[in-house]
């Protein structure tokens, strides 16, 4: 599969393979390679976080006791 205009480096015209079970792209152009499965390992890391995060900022605004601002004992 080709993916043209997307390399990082240098724009070119970037080519998707697999090889002995590994997916990976490369640049025509300069040659520039990244393997795939490590990105892909790379999200699922960063979703994992994500997601451990997102369950702490809720569990932390349920705790959270919100106060009025303009209260009347305020106004007196």
């Amino acid at each position: 599969m080709w993916r043209f205009k997307m390399c990082p480096r240098c724009r070119g015209d970037i080519f998707l393979d697999q090889e002995g079970g590994k997916w990976y792209e490369q640049c025509l152009q300069c040659g520039y390679e990244r393997d795939l499965e490590s990105i892909v390992e790379l999200k699922k890391q960063l979703a994992k976080v994500r997601r451990s995060e997102h369950g702490l900022h809720k569990r932390s605004s349920i705790t959270r006791k919100e106060t009025p601002k303009n209260s009347e004992s305020d106004r007196n």
